[in-house]
């Protein structure tokens, strides 16, 4: 029997009543332990500490804060299945072609500002931008020429916090994406996939075409893994299917994903 604890916080966000993966795991025979993380009101779940501090292996799911604040804490395993190894920055060149940014340019902030019209010429005007070290510091932003990231950002995401000036992040040119889709990836197989974007729109469905598929497939059997569990999004585009991002598991959503099998299959690495 595994051991869950979930974090009710992105659930309340969206004004759910509770994060609907919690009666799967207790459905299928494993513990859970519902918790609440709200730094900005002065909650931490510090009467969870005696079970973070057990040997006993655990699976986290929650917010990136959550999952941030207890690895920090406390040594967990698998937990939130948290990698340096899925940084944007490690995973691109080593997948190449198959990513759809496997072209693109790091830098720092402050190079991206003092050279801007040199990148924007480079990569074709219009850029796209994100963290070059994963994390949702800043979420990944399409960038029209003379436009601020303060707008451009604010409007995509309605939120902002300053950005430092070595903070590394990511440049590429800005495609356009006819939908997206989100894939759990255990071991060596798919265990889950979802439609989670239609151009713009957000549309989740339990499915995937078989160029997606196909593509994650690739992923799960290729012959570097960042971790043993993790969330590949694949996106259609003009030129195919490509690797979008890499997320850590126990923070991203799970869309209209089959919750039963991401259930069975990821908690045979707490038992």
């Amino acid at each position: 029997m595994a051991l869950w604890i979930v974090d009710s916080q992105p659930a309340k966000r969206l004004a759910l009543s509770g994060e609907p993966i919690v009666e799967v795991i207790r459905e299928a025979g494993h513990e859970v332990i519902e918790t609440f993380y709200d730094p900005e009101n002065g909650t931490f779940p510090w009467d969870l500490a005696h079970v973070f501090e057990a040997t006993r292996p655990l699976l986290l799911r929650g917010s990136v804060g959550f999952a941030a604040w207890a690895h920090s804490q406390w040594t967990i395993r698998p937990g939130a299945f948290r990698s340096e190894l899925l940084r944007p920055a490690v995973y691109l060149p080593i997948y190449g072609d198959l990513a759809l940014n496997s072209d693109a340019i790091t830098t720092t902030y402050a190079d991206f500002n003092a050279r801007r019209a040199e990148y924007e010429s480079l990569l074709g005007g219009t850029l796209f931008l994100k963290p070059a070290e994963g994390g949702k510091f800043l979420s990944g932003t399409v960038l029209e020429p003379e436009q601020s990231l303060f707008d451009a950002h604010y409007a995509q995401h309605r939120r902002w916090s300053p950005v430092p000036e070595d903070f590394r992040v990511l440049l590429a040119r800005a495609r356009s994406l006819s939908a997206e889709w989100r894939f759990v990836i255990a071991g060596d197989r798919v265990v889950a996939r979802s439609l989670y974007r239609i151009g713009r729109e957000t549309v989740c469905k339990p499915d995937a075409p078989e160029g997606a598929e196909s593509l994650a497939e690739t992923i799960a059997r290729y012959s570097w893994r960042p971790i043993e569990v993790f969330v590949a999004d694949i996106a259609e585009a003009e030129n195919g299917f490509r690797l979008l991002e890499l997320n850590t598991f126990g923070t991203a959503g799970l869309y209209a994903c089959d919750l039963q099998a991401i259930v069975q299959s990821v908690s045979a690495y707490a038992e």
